[in-house]
């Protein structure tokens, strides 16, 4: 389903049919799917990111889609991969209290969007990560679709519905759209379970054909 159905869709299912709510609707779809993003890692919402630690340097900026850094590690010049951990601020600070101390970056601790490392860098260094991250927001000319409004589409007009069941009170449908938004969650959140179980799916097959 496209953006511009699913703002149709909204206000059939809110019995607003000559467009009274499209312009709300439009922009709560849009804030439907942030709050969403926030609730899980799903599968399209990590991908990878390489960044430089730059020599002399000890932090490194990361995109402002971020939600968390999943998983970090450091590679040198010559391709070499160390781990890198995450620690809170004061902590590394304590580890690296002088500006002096350089050598490959080993901890690091998030503020905002910045991850500032210990030791300052002696070389460049290439950091991979693994982002958990925002999707760019639904456009009707640009953006037409993704994932929320094909795979995960129940969850979305569920949570889009009920941000704006204020504009139909009283409305016995409303609890009917709480329960199945709490249902979908519930499957979002077996979906990021199962996924992190190493091998599930493999043992899954051999139990039974599902796929």
């Amino acid at each position: 389903m496209t953006y511009a159905q699913l703002i149709t869709d909204i206000g059939k299912w809110m019995n607003r049919t000559r467009g009274e709510l499209d312009t709300i609707a439009a922009q709560q779809i849009i804030e439907s799917q942030y709050e969403l993003e926030k609730k899980a890692p799903l599968w399209f919402l990590i991908d990878e990111y390489s960044g430089v630690l730059a020599y002399l340097h000890d932090s490194i900026k990361v995109p402002n889609y971020t939600i968390q850094v999943m998983d970090m590690e450091v590679y040198d010049a010559q391709g070499v991969k160390y781990p890198f951990s995450f620690k809170t601020l004061g902590e590394v600070r304590d580890d690296y209290p002088n500006y002096q101390d350089t050598g490959r970056p080993e901890v690091g601790a998030m503020v905002g969007h910045v991850i500032e490392f210990g030791p300052v860098a002696d070389a460049d260094y290439t950091a991979r990560m693994r982002l958990w991250h925002h999707l760019d927001p639904l456009n009707t000319t640009t953006n037409l679709s993704n994932e929320w409004t094909t795979i995960y589409l129940a969850a979305l007009r569920y949570h889009v519905l009920v941000a704006l069941s204020a504009y139909i009170k009283d409305d016995p449908r409303i609890s009917v759209w709480e329960q199945r938004l709490s249902e979908c969650m519930n499957d979002i959140q077996t979906e990021v379970t199962r996924n992190e179980i190493p091998n599930l799916r493999n043992a899954t097959c051999e139990m039974e054909d599902i796929y």
